[in-house]
């Protein structure tokens, strides 16, 4: 089995309230897409796929819904009740960041279909089931 994984989304929710920030913004275009999946499907997951024969090759540990950043967004925006600012252009982003600025920018439509396959269950297969679950145990 191999494995790649999306957005993890306690880290990314904990990083954004603990920082203090008023306004959520997009990065880049908000066309791209960014694999999600919350940190208890995601242990579940890796735990699932270990155990579990029929999960082998290739596996990808994301939600079964696919999101862009720009949805990614509204959704961090709505969940804490903070608004959505305008977005931080990519060539912004290229300054900032550098090189580091293509992973935020680049795109990957992942769908965790080896573990829909094999029969894993999601807790959490919505980003906004997710983000309240991390609200709530934070």
């Amino acid at each position: 089995m191999t494995g790649s994984t999306g957005l993890i989304g306690s880290a990314l929710t904990r990083s954004l309230l603990a920082d203090g920030h008023q306004v959520v913004r997009r990065l880049g275009s908000g066309d791209q897409y960014w694999p999600f999946i919350s940190l208890t499907d995601h242990i579940a997951a890796l735990r699932f796929a270990i155990d579990a024969a029929e999960a082998s090759g290739p596996v990808d540990f994301t939600s079964p819904e696919p999101l862009t950043s720009r949805e990614i967004t509204r959704a961090l925006g709505r969940a804490p009740h903070r608004p959505t600012g305008a977005a931080v252009p990519a060539f912004v982003l290229r300054v900032v960041l550098g090189e580091f600025s293509t992973s935020i920018t680049s795109s990957c439509r992942a769908v965790p279909a080896g573990l829909l396959k094999a029969g894993f269950a999601f807790s959490h297969p919505g980003i906004d089931d997710a983000l309240h679950f991390v609200l709530r145990t934070s």
